[in-house]
């Protein structure tokens, strides 16, 4: 049974390039999550990019009339860059506009399937993260955790 273990790191948008040149030299996903209206960011993926995944949604709780909350497609795509790359140990990088929520979000699900903790990352951003928890349960349902 293998005992190593993924690392988890989020940024925000600004940030996405310096970390994925500082893990050049490293196996890694980069997981990239902006709002509904934005395009996203330019990522300069490397040899050791194992996976660029790219979504949608806004930090918001739930749909309105303006914003879009993350959806289940979304949290599948997410999660099946998790299952998929897992077994290659490698760093995932998840970063969103700021990099306070949306990305805490997805880091405390990954964090919570991997370490059975939810806040096992690390933060490159100066802010406390704050995970979105709407995030953090669609992945998890999405791995099959029922109503978390």
């Amino acid at each position: 049974m293998n005992t190593q273990l993924i690392q988890i790191y989020i940024c925000n948008r600004s940030q996405i390039n310096q970390a994925v040149a500082d893990l050049a030299h490293t196996p890694h996903v980069v997981i990239s999550a902006t709002d509904h209206r934005s395009s996203h960011p330019s990522i300069q993926i490397n040899d050791n990019t194992l996976g660029l995944v790219r979504v949608k949604f806004d930090d918001v709780t739930e749909d309105d009339q303006h914003y879009k909350s993350i959806s289940s497609k979304e949290a599948d795509i997410i999660y099946h860059a998790y299952y998929t790359y897992r077994d290659y140990l490698p760093v995932y990088i998840i970063n969103c506009d700021a990099g306070i929520s949306r990305s805490a979000g997805v880091a405390s699900a990954l964090s919570l399937l991997e370490y059975g903790c939810d806040s096992n990352y690390e933060h490159l951003t100066p802010s406390e993260p704050h995970p979105n928890r709407t995030v953090f349960h669609s992945i998890l349902r999405s791995a099959g955790y029922g109503t978390v």
